[in-house]
């Protein structure tokens, strides 16, 4: 009897899918206070290409993410910023846009702002996706993408990135040594001034604290 080659994809999940599904599971378990499992995640995150097995953790991330808590916890795991960066690029649609969410909801306190836009974050994406990617080039990245949900949320970490004057002073040197990367941003702001514009309205505010931006 011979056996019948297919070009069906194997249902027997591999190793990689099983670990990410038993770590999402881990910090069900433990409301979401486990670092090793926060570490063991993130890797995980960029390398498994279900996104059903993605998405329970990635929830667990964006809810640990809405308290003061969790967001002590996930600064203390730099690995988990990067993927959520990551995962922000990728522009997979629910994915992208719940990842960003937690890095506006990381990026509101002045500590999650300083963090992000640390130097050691760019280095944490190297080691995951071997790119050295860049927070805010990612997020100018996502103002221009056709989805308007990412586009805002994209727009609502600019803001809280921006909203102290040190995150702010950060951001207006990224800009100001990319003048095309500042032309972005204003786009975003008037390509529709009455809608996801009136974000990028506060985030042009928040840079005319910087003596050199309103030059």
């Amino acid at each position: 009897m011979s056996v019948e080659l297919t070009n069906k994809t194997s249902v027997i999940p591999d190793k990689d899918e099983q670990d990410l599904k038993s770590k999402a599971d881990e910090l069900s378990r433990s409301d979401l206070q486990t670092r090793n499992a926060l570490k063991e995640i993130a890797p995980l995150l960029t390398k498994v290409q279900q996104h059903e097995l993605i998405t329970p953790a990635l929830s667990h991330i964006l809810s640990l993410s809405g308290t003061v808590e969790g967001v002590a916890t996930l600064l203390s795991v730099p690995e988990v910023l990067a993927a959520l960066v990551i995962l922000t690029q990728k522009k997979t649609d629910k994915l992208s846009k719940d990842a960003c969410s937690a890095l506006v909801n990381v990026a509101a306190s002045s500590d999650g702002a300083d963090c992000l836009l640390a130097t050691d974050i760019a280095a944490q994406c190297l080691k995951l996706s071997g790119e050295e990617t860049d927070v805010l080039a990612v997020l100018l990245d996502a103002t221009a993408d056709p989805q308007f949900e990412l586009r805002a949320v994209a727009g609502m970490a600019f803001n809280n990135l921006t909203a102290g004057r040190d995150g702010a002073e950060r951001v207006a040197r990224h800009l100001l040594g990319d003048r095309d990367a500042l032309r972005r941003l204003v786009e975003a702001f008037t390509s529709d001034p009455g809608g996801v514009g009136a974000i990028f309205a506060r985030v042009l505010a928040n840079l005319a604290q910087v003596p050199d931006m309103r030059r």
